[in-house]
């Protein structure tokens, strides 16, 4: 299914108003996006714990990659996932 950006690359691609580097450049960073599933958040755990955990457990993701896409030091989505693990398990 073709999304919106698809169609908008599509065009700028057509018009040759972007180098093609660029273009590649633009769908590398669509291609990065990662969505977040409403259905994880809960109760449970607190909002930054459940995004931590989803993206170490369901994509697999470093703490270090976790890290850089949150924008948060890597000791604090260490200890996010810790205490997330810890809550989790009750």
């Amino acid at each position: 299914m073709e999304t919106d950006v698809d169609r908008v690359l599509a065009s700028v691609r057509k018009k040759r108003l972007l180098m093609e580097v660029e273009v590649k450049g633009l769908i590398e960073k669509k291609e990065e996006e990662i969505s977040i599933p409403l259905s994880i958040f809960s109760e449970r755990l607190g909002m930054l714990e459940s995004i931590v955990h989803y993206l170490r457990d369901s994509h697999g993701l470093s703490f270090t990659e976790i890290a850089g896409h949150l924008k948060r030091d890597y000791k604090t989505v260490w200890a996010t996932y810790q205490q997330a693990k810890k809550k989790y398990k009750r």
